[in-house]
């Protein structure tokens, strides 16, 4: 893995829930180039890698507005949600690689994560009225029910 992230910039790991329960999908590496690390949680591994790859390609271009809703730069209809993710998740199972190799890095002080969260088949996310509940369980927001 460490190979790839200095070839590549980052890896992306999935984590797949048991039966049941969500499954996740978190950056590592990208704190090597003073950047925070994605987690998206609730989508299938083809989906959640694609999502993160095209945020982190995209990143010195996003905009992120106070409501944290942005577009891929180019890609408007590519809409997802940026909200920070509680120091404490950095000592979870959540963000268990990203933790090891910031610790490797001497990186433990700059750690820092954003969940990236996208919106349901209507275009309203988690947070938002008219989200059905098995959407808001598929997708939590890290921190609020941990």
């Amino acid at each position: 893995m460490k190979d790839v992230i200095e070839r590549e910039g980052m890896v992306i790991q999935y984590v797949g829930g048991a039966p049941g329960e969500v499954s996740w999908a978190y950056t590592i590496g990208r704190l090597r180039r003073n950047r925070p690390e994605l987690i998206t949680v609730g989508l299938a591994p083809g989906s959640a890698m694609q999502m993160l790859n095209e945020i982190d390609a995209a990143w010195g271009e996003l905009t992120i507005p106070d409501n944290g809703i942005c577009f891929v730069p180019g890609k408007p209809q590519h809409r997802f949600a940026i909200l920070p993710v509680p120091d404490s998740l950095w000592f979870s199972d959540y963000l268990l690689g990203a933790m090891h190799d910031a610790l490797e890095r001497g990186l433990v002080d700059a750690r820092s994560a954003l969940q990236v969260l996208w919106p349901d088949d209507n275009g309203r996310f988690p947070w938002e009225p008219g989200t059905s509940s098995s959407f808001r369980r598929r997708q939590p927001i890290l921190g609020l029910a941990d």
